[in-house]
């Protein structure tokens, strides 16, 4: 990732502010236009979270993950990339590295599985991953 709005990939990571607690770490995970991705937050796996993808620490994570954590697909964010370039110029948002291809495509799965993602989300990813 460069400071160049069109190096933003899929698999980035970047923290972002998340009401109510600070900053949280989002990963793109889908192109919704030219313009826009559609994140998910990375949470602490705890309680009552959804289990349908859970992430370790170590090879093909971001090493801002240090314990075992879940996707939270309750409340993904579409994200205009121009948005997102200028949070990371005024460092509101910050670069936290890549997922590798296999857990990018592990989380985007989840997308579709997920009984806590909205449906409009879900149709969507089916429907970029060519899954009927």
């Amino acid at each position: 990732m460069s400071n160049n709005i069109n190096c933003i990939n899929l698999g980035d990571s970047f923290l972002l502010d998340s009401p109510p607690n600070g900053k949280h770490l989002f990963v793109a995970i889908m192109p919704i236009t030219n313009t826009k991705h559609l994140f998910v937050n990375v949470t602490k796996k705890q309680g009552n979270c959804d289990l349908t993808c859970i992430i370790k620490p170590g090879r093909g994570v971001p090493s801002f993950i240090v314990q075992e954590s879940v996707i939270y697909y309750k409340n993904p964010r579409e994200i205009e990339l121009t948005k997102l370039q200028e949070w990371i110029t005024n460092s509101i948002a910050t670069y936290e590295g890549k997922f590798s291809p296999n857990i990018l495509y592990k989380i985007q799965i989840g997308a579709t599985q997920s009984d806590r993602i909205p449906i409009r989300f879900e149709i969507a990813m089916k429907n970029y991953l060519g899954i009927t």
